[in-house]
């Protein structure tokens, strides 16, 4: 999210993620203002916990399993206008194959929070 007005405003970032597969990962929080991010360990927001925060903006390694909703919530907020609050993931397993000739395969997932 950025916004483009001068006053003061507050935002918040709710919704789920549902990971492709089951890895560790990590969330990095974007933002110019105050901000603070939570995931829960299911679908169940009484269950979130803050894993990111202004100060503190990369999360630490957390797995989630795939086929499993986890409730994502974040807020920001700035005085004097033009927010900018983001959320980025990245996935730490990847599947590695070397051969002799050191050819390899190397699969990356994209995943969407929305």
């Amino acid at each position: 999210y950025v916004s483009n007005s001068s006053l003061t405003e507050t935002v918040w970032l709710i919704g789920f993620v549902r990971v492709p597969k089951t890895a560790t990962f990590t969330f990095i929080l974007d933002t110019n203002g105050a901000a603070a991010l939570f995931l829960s360990t299911n679908d169940d927001p009484t269950n979130k916990v803050l894993i990111a925060s202004a100060t503190n903006n990369h999360s630490p390694d957390i797995l989630l399993n795939n086929n499993t909703n986890y409730y994502i919530f974040c807020v920001g907020s700035r005085s004097n206008g033009y927010l900018r609050l983001g959320i980025q993931a990245r996935m730490h397993e990847t599947t590695l194959t070397a051969t002799t000739s050191s050819l390899v395969f190397n699969e990356i997932q994209r995943i969407a929070i929305a």
